[in-house]
């Protein structure tokens, strides 16, 4: 309960941010970026001071940006210092701040929020938490456009709880890319010999690019939103 709490109000500070901030269509100036990083401290101020929710939440709040090596805001602890409810916390804020557009950051699909969060598990967020949450999302929700090893590329039309990567495919384009007149189901999870390699919005997007190419993911506007 006190973490569900505080998720809920964990932005709060951001309507005290300087106007047009949140809105911004480009990468934010130094300023700004101070400015965007105080807003843990202001919601939890303006929490506490109110008395609206349990001192406990309200440090989850203040804490939601803290990074397991010490480098996060505002306090800038990390290690045992970090409860196992802010380590949590921390894991689902990246997650989110990824997946969202955000001071004129573009979001970033699942699957690649997720490499991101696992690439950093042990370092910047806790091993265990980023495990919990790769077992309760959709690395590939429906409607997103897959690219799989063969070469064929269709939309995903629904994923098992139990298998997050290995969706189920309406393939739409064939291994030489050319339009079947007959979409083709492939269900990943039976299907051993097939996997995806790549993903995006829409079909459109994935065949603008015909070779896979890393999103970069600043690692500042990764712990900010």
């Amino acid at each position: 309960r006190e973490l569900a709490v505080a998720m809920l109000f964990h932005d709060i500070g951001m309507i005290f941010l300087p106007d047009g901030l949140m809105q911004k269509s480009e990468p934010l100036t130094p300023e700004e970026l101070t400015a965007a990083q105080q807003h843990p401290h202001t919601g939890f101020e303006h929490l506490v001071g109110s008395q609206a929710i349990s001192s406990v939440s309200a440090n989850l709040i203040l804490r939601h940006h803290e990074l397991l090596n010490g480098t996060g805001y505002p306090q800038r602890i990390g290690g045992e210092k970090l409860s196992l409810l802010t380590r949590i916390a921390s894991v689902v804020e990246a997650y989110d701040s990824l997946t969202t557009p955000r001071f004129g950051v573009p979001a970033v699909l699942p699957d690649v929020a997720v490499s991101y969060l696992l690439a950093n598990a042990g370092k910047l967020f806790a091993k265990e938490a980023v495990v919990a949450l790769c077992r309760r999302i959709a690395l590939y929700p429906q409607g997103t456009a897959v690219k799989l090893n063969t070469g064929e590329c269709g939309i995903v039309a629904g994923v098992l709880a139990t298998a997050p990567m290995r969706p189920v495919v309406l393939v739409q384009i064939d291994h030489r890319g050319k339009p079947l007149k007959e979409p083709l189901i492939v269900d990943l999870t039976c299907d051993a010999g097939r996997n995806v390699v790549r993903s995006a919005a829409n079909l459109q997007l994935l065949l603008q690019t015909q070779e896979p190419e890393a999103t970069p993911i600043h690692p500042v506007y990764a712990n900010l939103g």
